[in-house]
């Protein structure tokens, strides 16, 4: 079988056009798992916070419509940027990501502080937003690297199976 006459591309060049590192976070499947993911880390922090038989039921309500709210208005701004985002590198998606995150939650804190009695009786304001953007900045950088992860392997199976077309 001959390759057919016309220009040499690159292996990598047309290979997922219209896809980046960051995914569809409009989708329903994406929304849906975001949402039981954050609930489930939600209530891992309650149960180590307070005993079991002095189950804070205020304390996940309060904690899960916090950071449900930050992550479902997180999404909603990626999902929003997507199309513009994707034109750039892979550096500066990851932290131009990572800040977007970070100012929606420092502003969903800031909110927070002074609307939710709960929260704002629970020491220093500067300390609660800045253990808020620590918390934030960490599971954006884990979540960019399974991304970034999930990507590549997308790629390397693109890869192989025009090898295996090519032969």
């Amino acid at each position: 079988m001959q390759p057919a006459p016309g220009p040499v591309k690159q292996a990598s060049e047309d290979l997922i056009p219209d896809e980046f590192i960051l995914p569809d976070l409009c989708g329903g499947r994406s929304v849906f798992t975001m949402v039981l993911l954050v609930e489930l880390l939600v209530l891992v922090y309650t149960l180590a916070t307070s005993s079991l038989p002095e189950f804070n039921w205020n304390t996940l309500a309060v904690y899960s419509l916090f950071v449900q709210w930050v992550v479902l208005l997180s999404a909603a701004v990626l999902c929003t940027l997507r199309r513009f985002i994707n034109s750039f590198g892979l550096a500066v998606v990851s932290i131009f990501c990572l800040l977007v995150v970070l100012v929606v939650t420092g502003l969903s804190s800031l909110f927070a502080w002074h609307l939710l009695p709960m929260v704002g009786s629970s020491g220093s304001e500067l300390w609660w937003m800045t253990r808020n953007l620590l918390i934030a900045a960490v599971l954006t950088g884990i979540a960019m690297r399974y991304f970034y992860l999930q990507h590549q392997l997308l790629v390397q199976k693109q890869l192989e199976l025009r090898s295996r077309l090519d032969s």
